[in-house]
């Protein structure tokens, strides 16, 4: 189900690429992240999945949709790992569940 979510909002917004990060227990890291438009091999080229620091942080820390026309001029971002493919602009919407 999870996955399906974060395709049709790929679809919707026509982005390259997405990613649903579901909050752990302790509320503060990711405990899933889910993606779409980067191979496994990227993937497995990036390394570990984020847990939830710079931007993906951000939204945990202040659930608001946030949208960026470039992810690099905000106080939150720190970069991107290694073989990380490109991207400058950002949609994050908190979905919170009952």
């Amino acid at each position: 189900v999870l996955r399906s979510i974060v395709e049709a909002a790929a679809v919707l917004v026509e982005a390259e690429y997405a990613a649903l990060g579901v909050i752990g227990p302790d509320g503060k890291r990711l405990s899933q992240f889910l993606t779409v438009g980067v191979s496994d091999e990227q993937i497995a080229q990036i390394g570990p999945y984020p847990e939830g620091h710079g931007i993906l942080g951000e939204l945990i820390r202040n659930p608001e949709p946030l949208r960026l026309s470039k992810i690099s001029e905000h106080a939150s971002s720190y970069g991107f790992p290694a073989h990380h493919p490109p991207m400058n602009t950002f949609v994050g919407v908190p979905i919170r569940v009952r």
